[in-house]
């Protein structure tokens, strides 16, 4: 009789320490999730900025100088606009609802072409607006400043108000769970109606023959150095949206 009731003792006092464990493995689950999608953040704010930087250099004629496989990712270099990274494809954060979740992914922003030349930024296939004009991705040269007087110089102009371009950022909304974006500097957040967590996360493949692998948690649809009719080279980036920027390769770059 004591043996039995030594044995369920040890059993009931096992219970408490079985769920601390499964506590804990759910609180490092919880951990990983979302250092998973700060990094995810992270990345996709510095993809938009090297889009503007490409956005740039399409609207200027700005040249790419090197191409540089790093294993992380491409480190392209242009004239005039210094060096961006395109990163390679990525695992996606796993969510923590069950089947009714979805493949975790980045939200729809691209950047698209107007009549006028200029390149403009869109969620979910539409343009941004801000006070009623689009948002554009691209910068304009100052106009430049009138001569001194009296032997001062005259100082260099600046953008008026439809020659400034931006550059959104965007964040999770730690209610809903939801990708938002801003264009005025974090003032205010716009939903884009998706989710950054679902089910499962697809992974991103090593690039192959220069080109990115596809990824779920990008912008870009792949990168790649394309030759022409007349074997000109240049860095072409695909967004997930479809646009094309084609970027004219320096012929005395170094290519890895």
């Amino acid at each position: 009789m004591k043996t039995k009731l030594y044995i369920a003792a040890l059993a009931v006092a096992a219970l408490p320490l079985a769920g601390c464990t499964d506590y804990q493995d759910e609180l490092d689950a919880l951990e990983y999730r979302v250092s998973v999608l700060e990094n995810m953040k992270d990345r996709l704010n510095s993809e938009l900025e090297a889009l503007k930087v490409i956005a740039d250099a399409a609207y200027s004629a700005d040249y790419v100088t090197n191409v540089t496989n790093t294993g992380e990712g491409y480190i392209i270099t242009f004239a005039d606009r210094g060096a961006i990274l395109i990163r390679h494809g990525s695992d996606g954060a796993d969510g923590s609802d069950g089947a009714d979740g979805k493949d975790a992914k980045a939200p729809d922003i691209g950047i698209i072409q107007g009549a006028d030349g200029d390149y403009y930024w869109t969620l979910n296939g539409e343009l941004i607006y801000v006070d009623g004009q689009p948002v554009r991705a691209n910068g304009h040269d100052g106009v430049d400043g009138r001569n001194g007087v009296d032997g001062i110089d005259g100082r260099d102009g600046i953008d008026g108000r439809d020659g400034r371009s931006i550059t959104p950022e965007v964040r999770i909304n730690d209610e809903t769970g939801q990708w938002e974006i801003s264009v005025n500097g974090g003032a205010t957040w716009i939903t884009t109606g998706v989710g950054a967590t679902g089910r499962d996360g697809r992974d991103g493949r090593d690039g192959v023959d220069g080109r990115d692998g596809t990824d779920a948690n990008s912008f870009f649809e792949k990168v790649e150095i394309v030759t022409a009719g007349n074997n000109e080279e240049f860095v072409q980036f695909t967004l997930k949206n479809g646009t094309v920027f084609r970027i004219p390769l320096s012929s005395s770059s170094n290519n890895s």
